[in-house]
């Protein structure tokens, strides 16, 4: 201990001194602490509040989100059922309007062909009376030939003939 004392004469300090210095410190703490400390003190509790009130705001948001993003699943679902749903329906919709226009098709082509048979036959005893009324003439023709000779089996014959080959032609 001896040395101690020898080394604080040395350097000229004393227990006063370091009484003195000790008691500054305590002084110039209790001044910070009173200054300084509370009011920091309350800047890093009102920062730590902000940041747990930024932090709480976060969660919720988040949370809505979730439950946004759920219900908009939901939503989404319920369309894409709906769109679904509605496209069986264009597509049941659209075979029952390709069956009533087939159906429609099947009824024109047969009215149609009706007609065209109609039409046909019509032509056909229109032709027929034609017909008839060349006999007719060429007939007519015929006897009226006979008639101016002199009746003759091979005349007669002849005028057929060529009575014949006039009407194919």
């Amino acid at each position: 201990m001896g040395n101690i004392i020898s080394a604080m004469d040395a350097l000229n300090i004393s227990l006063k001194n370091i009484l003195l210095h000790f008691a500054s410190l305590a002084v110039l703490v209790t001044v910070v602490y009173f200054l300084l400390f509370k009011r920091i003190k309350q800047f890093m509790k009102r920062r730590s509040d902000e940041y747990q009130t930024a932090q709480d705001s976060i969660s919720a948001e988040k949370k809505d989100v979730e439950e946004m993003k759920a219900e908009y699943s939901v939503l989404l679902d319920k369309a894409n059922n709906q769109i679904a749903r509605i496209n069986e329906e264009a597509a049941v919709a659209a075979e029952l309007q390709a069956k009533v226009i087939i159906e429609e098709a099947k009824n024109n082509a047969k009215t149609i062909v009706e007609k065209a048979n109609k039409d046909m036959q019509f032509e056909k005893a229109k032709m027929k009376a034609e017909f008839k009324n060349e006999v007719a003439d060429i007939a007519v023709d015929i006897a009226g030939k006979i008639l101016m000779r002199e009746v003759k089996s091979a005349d007669t014959e002849k005028v057929i003939e060529d009575s014949l080959n006039e009407w194919v032609k």
